[in-house]
């Protein structure tokens, strides 16, 4: 009976030499694992704030890319406005031509009639 209480004893320290390396091996895991899971949620940490940065960022040029657009809407109403105006001067223009042509037409008759005039005065003077 001494022998097989040696046997047992034997084993049962084999067994808890056995479970002793694989609590170690399993606690060094462990905190591999750890280290790991701590170096991750830093990385998370880290993508947060520059998702966060990069958010801000978007809205920033979200807002100029409104305002943009504000000023565009804006610049092509002058625009339109100014194509208008550009219109109604060439119209003008046109107008004040034809006008010119007349004026130049009346004043060459009112010339011709002068003309005539003075040389009527001038036969009349020399007859007197």
């Amino acid at each position: 009976m001494t022998n097989k209480l040696a046997i047992v004893a034997g084993l049962l320290v084999i067994a808890f030499v056995g479970v002793l390396g694989w609590a170690i091996l399993t606690w060094d895991q462990l905190r591999n694992t750890q280290d790991v899971l701590f170096d991750t949620q830093s990385q998370l940490v880290e993508t947060t704030r520059m998702l966060g940065e990069t958010e801000n960022k978007l809205a920033n040029v979200t807002s100029e890319l409104a305002s943009t657009r504000t000023e565009l809407t804006s610049t092509k109403g002058e625009l339109a406005s100014t194509r208008t105006e550009l219109t109604s001067t060439k119209g003008e223009l046109a107008s004040t031509r034809t006008e010119l042509t007349s004026t130049k037409g009346e004043l060459a008759s009112t010339r011709t009639e002068l003309t005539s005039t003075k040389d009527e005065l001038a036969s009349t003077r020399t007859e007197l």
